[in-house]
């Protein structure tokens, strides 16, 4: 295969960690919603790091968007006379540049970018040389990029002639005058600038464009490196043309960049949609159930055990799907390359006719894929023009700008980029914030006359059993199917998808293991891992660790049980929480609150009465519950042994892991807060306020204002 693609068949395979894969890009007009599509998944699979594009064909002031969660960066130039020409920059997730400065053409001919990557500046060129007058256009943007560049400069794009046309030309000739080839060499050999492709394949023949018209190929797209940055270069290619009638070109340069990337699985979805993938994974749990469910292994483990087979499971499948798919596209990728190098001349026409079948076949697989990917990702309406509107658009736009950290302030105060100090960043403050420490922490008899002078309303018995029997089987499929399609998995990877699809299987199991739950058999510590995401708070500082909001994914069995307890738990809870508090209160709103402040505001100005109104917000209110205070909470309040045997087992030494820009930490422990993520946490949050609020509500020092609850015909205190 490597003899057939002539070296290029996937060198992108090759990129290391610490590697930049640059790739430049002739994309001949990209206003189709599902060409953009193809494209960033094709630039995906190539593991570009940062992508220089031409001719995009985005008319200025009216330009589509161009960015996804893996390229959520870009930069643009385009034309504003009309859809033609236009330059853009692309970025990938994982590399954290953060721009200096700019140069934009209005001819849409040129984009100059220049910013940092840890701690080094680059500059990325992309050019559109114009196909008339070159030497003149081209002389232009030289000048231009010589004020402007700095540090490591990379020039890329379409040149739009053959700078070397003995070699870049299949005629070996060109119909450019000698010296506008001269001058087009000359001005790159003033900034030193040299070919790196040339320079890694010397005296070889390759081209990145066909002529239909004159048959002829030619090398038109080119990425220059400054002479004595060469050594920074490791590998260039020119790819297979295949969708376009350019080809990609890509060189690999060595970065001061590490990506502490470790792999998660999660399941390929459409494999549910595969009766013989689905039928074969039937008969794995079968069997898996009926060799297991009556050893001596307790029920919890047995339940965690039976994932690690039905990934496996998953895993062969897909990886055998995965490689058809990919050996038809190597293939077809093989075929291509073979049927480019024996083109030529005026009697290739069979050839000719042969390459556009395989091109044709190739881009129906790929069109597959962008098909699937886009029902995996919820946006066919990508592929339907814009009838959405820009409303979606824009909504969307901020969703991946949102999903990005380009930069941390670091415990000591410098502001670090790079992506295994982010991360490491992150992980130390949460560390911190779920474990935090006492040196004098409050005795259970201290925290129970606080609970007992503060709490006055309990379960009745009754109520206390509902919550303690047992958990059935139509509990748990009413809690799936309240679960929505699509979620992110917690780290076992297991969407509500697979419960679904296979609950007549897992319930019956699903069921022994949570009524098998108690101190002394907990759950698996699998099964209690998280993966923590973060997301930034609105008007917050994005280089601060308290800026953002993490958010618990939670493997999707723990969520299912926690969703029973909740539904459980909601239906007493407007009994046991005062009406002060409206927060996830069942029958109540965040409005309730608000109308009751102004209502005491219009009391206040109509007796004259003096009124002070204070409004404080708990920094990390969440993650500062403490446990012990938790439960003691619970118990003071009536909730059965049973229930809360299920809560404890929901906080036995669980663990996370903290995600930022697709990179993982290490695990760490988790000792207090309750799990944004969860749909019990909210519930539990109210509850361990209300002793606090009904402290604040009996001191007298705080009497408040004389209200009347005009539906009910009695004074009330506000």
């Amino acid at each position: 295969m490597p003899e057939l693609l002539g070296g290029r068949d996937r060198p992108s395979d090759c990129v290391r960690p610490r590697d930049l894969n640059l790739v430049t890009y002739n994309v001949k007009g990209l206003n189709a919603p599902e060409k953009r599509a193809w494209l960033l998944r094709y630039l995906f699979q190539m593991r570009a790091s940062i992508v220089m594009l031409q001719e995009t064909h985005f008319r200025e002031g009216s330009a589509p968007s161009l960015s996804d969660r893996r390229f959520p960066v870009g930069y643009f130039s385009n034309y504003t006379g009309g859809k033609s020409r236009g330059v853009a920059i692309l970025f990938a997730s994982d590399v954290p540049f953060v721009l200096q400065d700019s140069c934009v053409d209005d001819q849409g001919r040129f984009l100059f970018v220049k910013g940092m990557i840890a701690d080094i500046v680059y500059t990325f060129a992309t050019v559109y040389v114009a196909n008339v007058a070159q030497s003149a256009c081209f002389a232009r943007i030289m000048s231009k990029l010589r004020r402007f560049q700095e540090g490591v400069l990379v020039l890329a794009g379409d040149m739009n002639v053959a700078l070397h046309p003995s070699v870049d030309t299949s005629g070996g000739t060109s119909a450019l005058p000698l010296h506008t080839l001269r001058t087009l060499r000359r001005s790159l050999h003033d900034m030193r600038l040299v070919d790196t492709w040339r320079a890694f394949h010397p005296g070889e023949c390759d081209y990145t464009f066909y002529s239909g018209p004159h048959h002829v190929l030619s090398r038109l797209d080119y990425i220059f490196f400054e002479q004595y940055r060469l050594d920074l270069v490791m590998e260039a290619h020119i790819h297979p043309t295949t969708w376009l009638d350019h080809a990609p070109v890509s060189v690999r340069m060595a970065s001061p960049l590490f990506r502490p990337r470790k792999r998660t699985w999660r399941l390929n979805v459409s494999l549910l949609s595969d009766w013989g993938s689905v039928a074969g994974t039937r008969e794995v749990l079968t069997n898996y159930f009926e060799e297991n469910s009556s050893s001596e292994v307790t029920r919890p483990v047995t339940w965690e055990a039976h994932k690690a087979v039905v990934r496996g499971d998953f895993m062969s499948r897909g990886t055998a799907m995965k490689k058809a798919r990919e050996g038809q596209r190597l293939d077809l990728l093989a075929e291509i390359r073979t049927l480019e190098l024996r083109r030529g001349g005026d009697l290739d026409a069979e050839v000719q006719d042969l390459l556009l079948k395989a091109r044709r076949a190739l881009n129906d697989l790929l069109s597959l894929d962008i098909k699937q990917a886009a029902a995996r990702t919820k946006c066919f309406f990508a592929l339907n023009e814009n009838r959405p509107g820009k409303l979606l658009a824009q909504i969307l736009r901020k969703r991946r700008q949102m999903a990005y950290v380009p930069k941390i302030r670091t415990p000591g105060g410098a502001i670090t980029l790079r992506p295994e100090e982010i991360t490491a960043t992150f992980r130390e403050y949460y560390a911190s914030l779920y474990n935090l420490s006492d040196p004098n922490p409050p005795s259970p008899g201290a925290i129970g006359d606080y609970l007992s002078a503060n709490l006055h309303i309990h379960l009745q018995d009754g109520e206390a059993e509902q919550l303690d029997s047992p958990i059935t089987a139509g509990e748990i499929a009413a809690a799936l199917k309240s679960t929505k399609n699509g979620k992110s998995p917690g780290p076992d990877g297991l969407p509500a998808e697979y419960y679904r699809e296979f609950r007549d299987l897992l319930i019956p199991h699903m069921v022994s293991t949570f009524n098998a739950v108690t101190a002394e058999t907990p759950f698996h510590p699998q099964t209690l891992c998280a993966t923590i995401a973060v997301l930034p708070k609105l008007g917050k500082d994005p280089a601060e660790c308290t800026s953002y909001r993490p958010i618990s994914l939670l493997n999707c069995d723990i969520k299912i049980l926690a969703r029973i307890l909740a539904d459980r738990l909601k239906q007493f809870l407007p009994g046991l929480v005062h009406p002060d508090q409206v927060g996830f209160i069942s029958g109540r709103e965040a409005r309730d609150g608000t109308q009751r402040a102004i209502n005491a505001v219009a009391a206040a100005r109509r007796s004259g009465q003096r009124l002070l109104l204070l409004s404080t917000d708990a920094e990390k209110a969440f993650d500062r519950v403490l446990w012990p205070f938790l439960f003691q909470t619970l118990r003071t309040l009536g909730l059965g042994s049973g229930f809360l045997t299920w809560v404890q087992a929901l906080y036995t030494l669980p663990t996370a892991r903290i995600k930022v820009n697709g990179a993982l930490s290490a695990s760490f422990p988790i000792s207090n807060g309750t799990r944004q993520g969860c749909p019990l946490s909210p519930l539990l949050f109210a509850l361990s306020l209300e002793p606090f609020l009904e402290g604040v509500r009996r001191n007298p020092t705080i009497p408040g204002l004389q209200g009347v609850n005009r539906s009910q015909s009695h004074c009330i205190r506000r």
